[in-house]
């Protein structure tokens, strides 16, 4: 009277069909999480989490390990006035920036990272300053972002600045160029501040 159902017997046309629906829903899930915040979201959108992202992995910004090869000097050992604190002329938001660390554990470590930013693209100016209200400052983030910027502004970060601090400002301009990833040096008018 009742014939047997064999939910098995397209197991052909079911295996199918579940592959492509795993295989839409990976890709669909694969697509949300590659999602450059950057791309897919206004400046007035971004979190932390998607700051963070473009603070240390998007296009503006390279982290490059060095080895040091000079004594690691402490913030004890040298003037205030020395210390370097950024530049006065486009100088960025200050909270949450960003700070170095050794490769290895420990203030001897001989590698270190050496964080390069293209402080003077929109997308880094945004950031910084989306940054700043995030943790409480009181910033004009489209004003800040959309400014016309008449020079390039790349920061150099590191844990340790003294292969910077130990020259003058003459000397730093005299030897710093740009290299491209085609190993092309370009040189350029350097306006530094220590």
């Amino acid at each position: 009277m009742y014939g047997k159902i064999n939910f098995l017997s397209n197991s052909k046309v079911l295996s199918k069909s579940l592959a492509l629906l795993m295989g839409l829903l990976l890709g669909a899930t694969l697509l949300r999480a590659g999602d450059k915040p950057w791309k897919g979201k206004s400046y007035n959108q971004w979190s932390d989490k998607d700051l963070q992202a473009i603070l240390t992995d998007s296009p503006w910004v390279r982290i490059a390990p060095i080895q040091r090869s000079w004594r690691p000097d402490s913030q004890r050992d040298t003037a205030p006035q020395q210390r370097s604190s950024g530049g006065a002329r486009g100088q960025t938001p200050t909270a949450g920036a960003p700070t170095t660390a050794p490769v290895g554990a420990g203030e001897d470590a001989q590698e270190m990272n050496v964080q390069i930013y293209w402080q003077s693209s929109r997308v880094m100016r945004a950031a910084t300053a989306r940054q700043a209200v995030l943790h409480g400052e009181k910033v004009d983030v489209d004003k800040y972002a959309s400014e016309t910027q008449d020079e390039y502004q790349i920061v150099v970060r590191m844990q340790d600045m003294t292969p910077i601090r130990q020259h003058d400002e003459k000397f730093v301009q005299d030897n710093a160029f740009l290299q491209s990833e085609k190993g092309q040096r370009q040189d350029f008018a350097l306006s530094c501040c220590l």
